[in-house]
């Protein structure tokens, strides 16, 4: 049977086969990889044999042929792995040296396997060559210690670099996705809200302390009474004196939505108004002229088939009422929305089911093709996400390393893996310390770290144009 052993350098192969050492070596400016490929006291100097100082020659000598050692290159010198190198050096990037110096650049390139059979029964073993650790330089990797694979750095030179294969992590469940555990965390100040003083100027609002300083002399308890402050008294009484009256609610999607009556009439976050955003910048819906609620609410009595929307209220519009033949009835919810008849009549980020004549959110891709396009590679896939509805651009993969560089010399670690179902995926969150939204724009917020919720109800929208 055929075996495939690790490779030790050249001259223990030639020491198995004579006793001599035929080797030829470079002459003055020839190529080389290490020190043993040049003649005599030349030297391997970034590839290249180079002479140096003469050297007296040694009188005397054994008149008999003698094995001659491999000649292992000194800390400057070229090599092809550390197995080349005088200790302690290493070989890092092609040069043996203490440390590495040389910032080794990230490459899509294929990753070198090799694989190592067993010896047969009695044979002697092979003995174990030096191997390079992370970051050392390597052709194969077999050159590489247990663990680590060789990576190519140069395609004109052949050198790689030895790294991790997988670096011991899995792809997690839980995500950041959550704006809200309870209705009492979407009592805080989105960023980036401004208003107006008594005195004068605009003041950016950072705290529910500087919009009260904003409405001097009133007060939260009385700011309702002076029109000057509505807006300012609106925000605070919103979303800073929640433990008087909280209109908020957390969803079952974990998201921050409010319900307090509102007049249509209002514009704008003023009192009686309705707020624009959640505390991590999430668009809310305005005051509904029918209900009038800051919600968007079931159709009063609720539709049972689409003639029954006929003058009833569009769930997500700002007051309007469906004209005949103009809405859908979503009859587990009792909702009317405007009705759907190809793409253009959704809004960005949705599509329309041509089924139910409804938008619904469209994900991240529908197609392969459009994943290759965005990823930049050709075997991105349009993958199902784990609540079975949404769609999202993945990569596959056999390691980690398919999925991220490790960090290793100025490459940047990503946090993406390879998952179970050997596409890249996120490690996850462990902790809410972790999460950060910027849906507002305007910075980031903490979110919270949970288990994604299934969706087991389409997120309906109207059409937007006809």
């Amino acid at each position: 049977m055929q075996k495939l052993y690790l490779a030790f350098g050249l001259s223990v192969v030639l020491a198995a086969c004579s006793s001599k050492d035929n080797t030829k070596r470079g002459g003055d400016g020839e190529s080389c990889t290490s020190h043993n490929d040049c003649t005599g006291s030349l030297l391997c100097l970034s590839g290249v044999c180079r002479a140096t100082a003469a050297v007296a020659p040694i009188d005397g000598g054994p008149t008999t042929p003698v094995t001659v050692p491999p000649v292992l290159s000194a800390i400057g010198e070229s090599c092809t792995k550390t197995a080349d190198c005088v200790s302690p050096a290493k070989c890092y990037a092609g040069v043996c040296a203490l440390a590495p110096t040389v910032t080794v650049p990230n490459t899509d390139a294929a990753i070198i396997h090799v694989v190592v059979d067993s010896v047969d029964a009695g044979a002697a073993a092979p003995t174990n060559p030096v191997l390079g650790g992370r970051g050392e330089t390597c052709t194969q990797s077999a050159d590489c210690e247990k663990g680590l694979i060789c990576l190519p750095i140069s395609s004109s030179t052949g050198l790689g670099v030895c790294d991790k294969e997988t670096y011991g992590f899995t792809t997690g469940t839980n995500t950041c996705y959550a704006e809200c555990k309870t209705k009492e965390d979407c009592c805080e100040l989105p960023l980036g809200l401004s208003g107006s003083s008594l005195d004068g100027g605009t003041v950016n609002f950072n705290s529910c302390a500087d919009i009260l300083r904003a409405m001097k002399p009133s007060t939260g308890a009385d700011c309702s009474e002076n029109p000057a402050i509505s807006h300012e008294c609106f925000l605070y009484k919103t979303y800073c004196n929640c433990a008087a009256a909280n209109y908020w609610v957390c969803t079952d999607q974990k998201r921050c939505s409010y319900t307090n009556s509102c007049d249509p009439t209002v514009t704008g976050e003023a009192m009686k108004g309705c707020p624009t955003k959640t505390r991590a910048g999430f668009a809310l819906p305005t005051c509904n002229a029918t209900t009038k609620l800051c919600a968007a609410v079931a159709a009063a009595g609720g539709c049972k088939n689409n003639d029954e929307c006929t003058g009833m209220v569009v769930a997500d519009g700002a007051g309007e009422t469906c004209a005949a033949n103009e809405c859908v009835c979503v009859v587990s919810a009792g909702t009317c929305y405007r009705r759907c008849d190809n793409e253009l009549d959704c809004a960005p980020g949705y599509t329309c089911d041509t089924t139910q004549k409804l938008c619904k959110p469209a994900g991240e891709c529908t197609t392969n093709a459009f994943c290759a396009t965005k990823l930049k590679n050709a075997g991105a896939l349009c993958a199902t996400a784990a609540d079975g509805v949404t769609k999202n651009c993945r990569l596959p993969c056999a390691t980690d390393q398919d999925c991220s560089p490790s960090g290793l010399s100025g490459s940047a670690f990503t946090g993406l893996i390879c998952g179970a179902d050997h596409l890249c995926g996120s490690m996850g969150c462990t902790s809410d310390l972790e999460c950060a939204s910027t849906a507002s724009g305007t910075g980031s917020v903490k979110m919270f770290c949970l288990p994604p919720v299934a969706a087991t109800v389409v997120q309906w929208a109207s059409a937007i144009t006809d």
